[in-house]
């Protein structure tokens, strides 16, 4: 839905790009955060559980084949879950896969799943990441094919409020209730389904406005519209995470890398 709204409008432009990004962000903040002052959060209780239960399992499903394609190491142009499957296949059997992607990856889950079998409290995933970093550098993989992050740019990020043709801002708000309807539903599911499981509850509202902050925060930093991240939720989970300190934790780790190592990744 970004890209389907921001692309047109940019015209190629990467700079007017960033700028509609950043805009849409701030539209989607705005919505998500009058939602939750509105006290629409009572969404969250006309999800019941099974509700939520397949949501969340729908999105692991959903996630996994959308990653199969990198693990082997090559790209997809497809879209819908069983035509991204039967692309991957496809891809497979014309010998697409990098064996030296699908080694990194395959050695990060044993990592990842041999710790957690036999050390539950072991930062598995933690453990896997430094150890592709290493091998990335030691073996030189973006030589090898491997698809890379690279050199991220260097420093803090200067907030700066976007700037664009006032004739786009009604086709932006178009986009961005749209998009928030669907990060309201997103968030609402995840948060829901997880606090299910671990047993507490959450307020809607507050769920809405800490959403929507995000993306008036992402607005003023060249950023784009962001919700609720289900896998990025699962691996906090079972790493054992318990409070909000995981996601500061995380943050404060980003800017130390973009003022000190950004060329670690």
């Amino acid at each position: 839905m970004i890209a389907a709204t921001i692309l047109p409008l940019a015209a190629g432009s990467q700079e007017m790009a960033i700028a509609l990004a950043g805009m849409l962000a701030l539209m989607v903040g705005l919505v998500t955060v009058g939602a939750g002052v509105a006290k629409l959060g009572f969404v969250a209780d006309l999800l019941s559980n099974p509700v939520r239960t397949g949501y969340l399992a729908g999105l692991a499903i959903v996630i996994f084949i959308s990653q199969l394609p990198k693990l082997f190491g090559f790209s997809i142009d497809a879209s819908g879950l069983v035509n991204e499957l039967v692309a991957f296949l496809q891809g497979v059997a014309e010998g697409l896969t990098n064996p030296w992607a699908l080694g990194v990856g395959v050695l990060s889950l044993a990592i990842i799943l041999v710790l957690k079998r036999l050390s539950p409290r072991t930062p598995g995933i933690l453990i896997a990441v430094v150890v592709a970093m290493v091998l990335s550098i030691a073996l030189d993989l973006a030589a090898r094919g491997v698809s890379v992050i690279g050199v991220l740019p260097q420093g803090f990020p200067v907030p700066d409020f976007p700037s664009v043709p006032v004739s786009d801002i009604p086709v932006l708000f178009v986009a961005a209730v749209g998009i928030s309807l669907v990060a309201i539903g997103d968030t609402i599911s995840v948060s829901g389904g997880f606090a299910a499981r671990a047993g507490y509850e959450i307020d809607g509202n507050q769920e809405l406005a800490g959403i929507g902050t995000a993306n008036l925060a992402a607005g003023f930093f060249s950023g784009f519209p962001v919700s609720t991240s289900g896998s990025r939720t699962a691996v906090s989970f079972q790493s054992g995470a318990k409070t909000q300190l995981t996601g500061l934790a995380a943050a404060a780790l980003v800017l130390l890398m973009l003022l000190f190592v950004p060329g670690l990744v």
